[in-house]
């Protein structure tokens, strides 16, 4: 494997970034809201017949709960969508953009590599989020997540011509070599 030094947009692949990320964090929020609605819903349904002072205590509990489900949805969307989807989260596929290991492009994301990415994720976002906005003074752009794993964020058309170059991907140019010489 070869890895080409083609340059791309870094500020679009920024822009994309940042809204690939809003995405995917709109949608952890969906995904937790959710999973606490039916929590509370369940809560109402089987414990109304608990005296007022037992269902208060469940409820100042909420917020701690709300937290755990909220780590559990946001660490589980990313390693999972990270590890099984080729490096692309829900947000990262509509906005054409793939992770890839800079150690071995040609395969998947590993465990390991996918674990390190959201634990980096995990620590942005315990930092209050500060730690998310570290692209944009890097010249690089590279952020925290990226430096835990030891991977990259490309768009996807730039992964695929660039950076997988190997012996068996035949070009178009060669293509029509081949096919001119065969009449």
């Amino acid at each position: 494997m070869e890895i080409a030094k083609a340059q791309q947009d870094s500020q679009l692949l920024f822009k994309h970034r940042v809204y690939a990320f809003t995405f995917d964090m709109f949608m952890i929020g969906i995904t937790s809201k959710l999973v606490m609605l039916t929590y509370t819903s369940f809560l109402k349904n089987f414990f109304h017949q608990l005296r007022y002072q037992v269902q208060d205590s469940i409820a100042t509990g909420l917020p701690v709960i709300h937290f755990s489900v909220l780590m559990t949805v946001f660490f589980s969307y990313f390693f999972l969508s990270l590890y099984t989807s080729e490096g692309k989260t829900l947000g990262k596929m509509i906005f054409g953009l793939r992770v890839y290991s800079k150690v071995n492009p040609e395969i998947h994301l590993g465990l390991g590599e996918s674990f390190r990415r959201t634990m980096g994720y995990l620590v942005c976002y315990a930092t209050g989020l500060f730690l998310f906005a570290l692209p944009m003074f890097r010249k690089d752009r590279r952020g925290l997540p990226d430096m835990f794993s030891s991977t990259e964020v490309v768009f996807e058309d730039f992964f695929n011509e660039h950076i997988l170059i190997g012996e068996d991907k035949t070009t178009d140019r060669e293509q029509i070599d081949l096919f001119d010489e065969a009449a």
